[in-house]
């Protein structure tokens, strides 16, 4: 308890305000006026006080400076970074191009761009305008490619082929060949060749150059314009037309299932058949490959709409995926003539 209470704080008195303010005016008046300091320290003092004013103001001075400096530097950055941006945009290809689709699939050796500095393509790869992409002639298993516009529209670039992306839905085809879906969405595209455009007008076709000289695009349905100097030529489904150096155009009959579209089903765009049905894949096959799809009875047609597929089709060609797809089921194929049979298996 003795220690407890030496440990505790001393009790306050308090003293009342105004006999406070009484006490303090008697001290004053007794301690008397104060004494006034030397001369030569309130020069000191007058000399100290000017210094430290000077002093600050120049600061105060030196900050605005700063301050107004600051900014113009950093407005002449912004303008200078504003006025640069194309310059690196340029320089470094950072939004310099527009971006016009993708590759969806490369078998052998795709390339972007030509000579020692190409690289190569591989699905997903992006497509910008002013690009080039190339195939080579000669590689097993052939160097093909599948792209896919921004437009909607899927190209397919056969082996030995050059194609440059001037932009928006133009292209250039300089040597090779390239088959155009547009679908029945897709914008329409320009194909500039030295021997004329070819637009489409809502088609499945091919332009293809020739070695000895010649622009050949065939039609597989739908329509194409050729421009070749003041004259146009249109070609409907099942039509080809040849422009020759000269300047003469030649027609002929060719069927949606002719074995010159061959290569068009070895270079697939993807159809991915994860819960698609067995006749939305036969009925995407025909599309493919210019047949006519026909069941053998009604029944069996009813029971392909039913049966879910499962597993991949991706890198296969058409008739490769066609006996994949059938191998598993009682169904069975056989093509004549432009039609795709669908039978039960004996």
């Amino acid at each position: 308890m003795k220690n407890a209470r030496q440990n505790e704080a001393p009790e306050r008195t308090t003293v009342p305000e105004g006999k406070r303010d009484a006490e303090l005016a008697a001290l004053l008046r007794t301690a008397g006026p104060r004494p006034l300091p030397p001369a030569e320290d309130k020069e000191i003092v007058k000399a100290a006080a000017l210094a430290q004013w000077q002093w600050t103001v120049r600061l105060e001075r030196r900050r605005k400076r700063f301050r107004q400096g600051a900014m113009v530097l950093a407005a002449a950055a912004a303008l200078a970074f504003v006025a640069f941006q194309p310059v690196v945009r340029s320089v470094l290809g950072f939004g310099a191009a527009e971006s016009l689709g993708t590759v969806e699939l490369a078998w052998g050796r795709v390339l972007a761009g030509s000579g020692p500095e190409a690289t190569a393509l591989v699905a997903g790869s992006e497509l910008l305008a002013g690009g080039v992409v190339e195939t080579e002639a000669e590689m097993e298993p052939a160097s093909r490619a599948v792209l896919q516009l921004a437009g909607g529209s899927t190209l397919r670039l056969d082996a030995g082929s050059r194609l440059r992306l001037l932009g928006g839905q133009n292209l250039a085809l300089d040597r090779g060949a390239l088959y155009v879906d547009s679908g029945p969405d897709g914008a329409a595209v320009e194909i500039h060749t030295p021997f004329g455009e070819v637009r489409d007008i809502g088609t499945r076709f091919e332009v293809r150059l020739e070695d000895e000289g010649a622009l050949r695009v065939r039609v597989r349905d739908g329509e194409v314009e050729l421009r070749h100097g003041s004259e146009t030529h249109r070609a409907g489904a099942g039509e080809e037309m040849v422009q020759q150096a000269g300047g003469s155009l030649r027609r002929s009959r060719i069927e949606a299932y002719s074995p010159v579209w061959a290569w068009v089903g070895e270079a697939l765009p993807p159809f991915r058949i994860e819960g698609r049905t067995l006749d939305e894949f036969l009925t995407w096959a025909s599309h493919e490959g210019g047949w006519e799809l026909r069941y053998s009875t009604p029944e069996l047609r009813s029971e392909a709409s039913r049966a879910q597929l499962f597993g991949s089709v991706e890198g296969l060609t058409l008739d490769q995926a066609l006996s994949a797809m059938l191998a598993g089921s009682a169904l069975t194929f056989q093509l004549e003539r432009g039609v795709l049979l669908v039978d039960r298996a004996p």
